[in-house]
């Protein structure tokens, strides 16, 4: 099947979600006419300054606003905690274990037609994908204890969280620093992310670190 520029598949929500499913950048009127064939799961971001109402006359249901926190590595203030630190040694089920009540926050937990089974099964498959990627690291506690895991793609950190038992103690901007740290020590001369808008915890830990928003996009769901 050949897409057109606007559209393309979404293998990684397929396989958890049990359906097709497509991503949408644009909402013109070909894209519209191309829905209307479309069958299965389809995500569409738009520019969170994009008019409004169109998008929901069409029947998507708005789901998340995204916003993208970036860093040169000369803006970074790093906040180092010696207990803090980033391994490539780990074992992947204790991460696969810190996935369940990780990702609140995100646009498959908030939508009421989708699983919560369904959207952790797909963060646990995007980690496995991580690592058999050679892209996933764990963040450990005073050297051996798992505490989290730091995913990322080029330059990008695009999957990462804390065990429960080290959350809400203000240890965040330890963990994050060798995160980004290590990335930045691989050569990179800046580093991107993307967080909801109600994840205000996480958006203020950018924040302290020199990252500043570059961008939002409101994330709409349709099922087809």
């Amino acid at each position: 099947m050949t897409l057109p520029p606007f559209a393309r598949e979404a293998p990684w929500d397929a396989r958890a979600l049990g359906a097709p499913c497509w991503e949408l950048t644009e909402l013109t009127p070909e894209a519209e006419d191309w829905l209307r064939g479309a069958r299965g799961f389809v995500t569409l971001k738009l520019p969170s300054d994009s008019p409004k109402g169109r998008a929901e006359a069409l029947g998507f249901r708005y789901c998340d606003t995204l916003l993208r926190p970036a860093c040169a590595v000369g803006r970074f203030r790093p906040h180092d905690d010696p207990r803090c630190s980033v391994t490539d040694e780990y074992s992947l089920d204790d991460l696969l274990a810190m996935i369940p009540g990780s990702f609140t926050h995100d646009r498959f937990h908030k939508d009421p037609l989708v699983p919560a089974g369904a959207a952790d099964l797909r963060y646990s498959l995007w980690l496995r994908d991580l690592h058999r990627e050679g892209r996933l690291r764990a963040l450990t506690w005073e050297g051996r204890e798992p505490a989290g895991f730091w995913g990322y793609s080029g330059g990008t950190a695009v999957l990462h969280a804390l065990a429960p038992a080290f959350r809400g103690r203000g240890l965040g901007r330890g963990f994050w620093t060798a995160g980004c740290r290590m990335m930045f020590d691989q050569g990179r001369d800046e580093i991107d992310s993307s967080v909801s808008a109600s994840n205000l915890a996480v958006i203020n830990l950018y924040s302290s670190l020199g990252f500043a928003l570059r961008g939002a996009v409101d994330v709409y769901h349709l099922r087809g």
